[in-house]
């Protein structure tokens, strides 16, 4: 379910970055920010209009009381479990080495192959393909492979591809495909991890889910501020080499945290093996 939610990400890069693209090239770098405002708008009250309301039965004082005077204590008991720290630091890690190339990577292309930005837009709707592709092999195989199998194979083919980007400028075609594989293996793997973590702390879904989100979404923070520099000092070499030595680093804290994982079994007895 999870892998099939995520498609909408995949999709609106396939549909969004080129369109934006072409918007650029005709009407300046400002018009995407108003088709992007106007979708925001449209999103808000769709999700008015679909999300069902708050049951009555609790009165809204009470909620508010007991969210805010048990908020941290949550957070602080369900996160702070080896297994669920090791996810943490997975989701930050590999979240900050995909983003350190996500930013430059058409500098790159532009820089060696001459792309324009149009072109640019185009070449990116083929790596919206190859997400599109990973979030669905993950809705299609992950939990017959096995969400946790699912996850080192994909995490260990990402390494692997950020360790051969020095060797993709050979030509375009190579550079964009190895960039589809690489960002096909991110997903597959970033989404099997969701459906992971949720597993962690089974009485804690909703906890352990938002915070793996937030250490995601402050990883690709991170490698959104220092990718730049990163590659305007060591080139497409010093980018590869961080992403993937970060990548191993989020599957050595993962390796850690799932060494103290005993998953229930469905008849409710744990399971010893990680």
């Amino acid at each position: 379910m999870i892998g099939v939610m995520e498609i909408s990400w995949s999709a609106s890069t396939l549909i969004g970055i080129p369109l934006t693209a072409v918007m650029m090239d005709r009407y300046g770098w400002r018009s995407p920010f108003i088709g992007i405002g106007a979708l925001a708008i449209i999103a808000t009250f769709a999700l008015l209009c679909t999300i069902p309301s708050e049951p009555h039965g609790r009165p809204r004082d009470i909620v508010f009381k007991i969210t805010a005077g048990h908020y941290l204590g949550i957070y602080g008991r369900r996160l702070c479990s080896r297994p669920a720290l090791g996810a943490l630091g997975y989701a930050f890690f590999v979240s900050m080495a995909n983003d350190n190339l996500f930013v430059v990577y058409g500098a790159w292309l532009e820089q060696r192959f001459g792309l324009g930005l149009v072109a640019l837009g185009l070449g990116t709707s083929l790596i919206g393909v190859a997400e599109l592709a990973g979030e669905g092999l993950t809705a299609a195989v992950a939990d017959r492979l096995g969400v946790k199998r699912a996850v080192f194979f994909g995490a260990g083919l990402s390494v692997i591809c950020y360790g051969m980007l020095p060797w993709l400028d050979r030509s375009l075609p190579v550079a964009i495909a190895g960039l589809a594989i690489l960002f096909f293996s991110f997903e597959f793997t970033l989404v099997s991890s969701f459906s992971l973590c949720t597993e962690l702390l089974p009485d804690a879904r909703a906890t352990m889910l938002a915070g793996f989100y937030a250490l995601a979404g402050l990883g690709r923070a991170v490698g959104a501020l220092i990718g730049g520099m990163i590659w305007q000092k060591g080139g497409i070499l010093a980018t590869g080499m961080l992403s993937g030595s970060l990548s191993l680093l989020g599957i050595f804290c993962l390796v850690a945290g799932l060494n103290a994982w005993h998953p229930k079994r469905h008849d409710g007895s744990m399971d010893r093996r990680p």
